[in-house]
C-alpha cells in the first residue's frame, strides 16, 4: 500500500463519493488526486471540497501577472470539468453553485461578481474587491 505524504486537506467528496485529497502545496498550489484514479491536478488552489455533490471545486493555472486561473470541478475520476476562465476566487455554496469573482483588474483590486448555477455564469455586480459567505 503506497501512503501519500505532505497532503494538506482530504474528503470523500460528496460524504461517500471517492477520496480525494490535495497534496505537495507550496507557493499557493498544489495537486489534487483521488485513490479512485490516476489522474492528478497539478497546480490547484483555492480547493473546495464539496459536502453535497461528488466534485471538488478549485481553480487551475493561475497567472501570475493577474491572480486570475481557470475554474474547474473533478469528480475524482473523469475528466475536469471547466467552469470559466478568468477566475479571481470563489466561495462553493452548495448545490453545485458557487460565488466568483471574475475580470480581476490588479490595479483596481476589484472585479465583477459572478453567480455560478451550475450550467454557467451570471453577472451580478462591477467591481467587487472579495466574497465573504456565512
Amino acid at each position: 500500500v503506497a501512503v501519500q505524504m505532505d497532503v494538506e486537506d482530504y474528503a470523500f467528496i460528496g460524504g461517500n463519493g471517492p477520496l480525494c485529497y490535495y497534496y505537495e502545496y507550496a507557493n499557493g498550489a498544489g495537486t489534487l488526486a483521488s485513490a479512485d484514479s490516476d489522474r492528478t491536478i497539478t497546480g490547484a488552489t483555492g480547493v473546495q471540497f464539496a459536502e453535497d455533490t461528488n466534485a471538488v471545486y478549485y481553480i487551475k493555472d493561475i497567472d501570475s501577472k493577474t491572480g486570475v486561473g481557470q475554474m474547474q470541478h473533478w469528480n475524482g475520476k473523469e475528466e475536469p470539468v471547466v467552469v470559466d476562465g478568468g477566475i479571481f476566487a470563489f466561495q462553493y455554496k452548495g448545490n453545485g453553485k458557487a460565488a466568483i469573482i471574475y475580470d480581476y483588474d490588479v490595479t483596481k483590486q476589484a472585479g465583477d461578481l459572478g453567480y455560478y448555477d451550475g450550467k454557467g455564469v451570471t453577472k451580478l455586480d462591477e467591481d467587487i474587491t472579495a466574497i465573504f459567505i456565512y
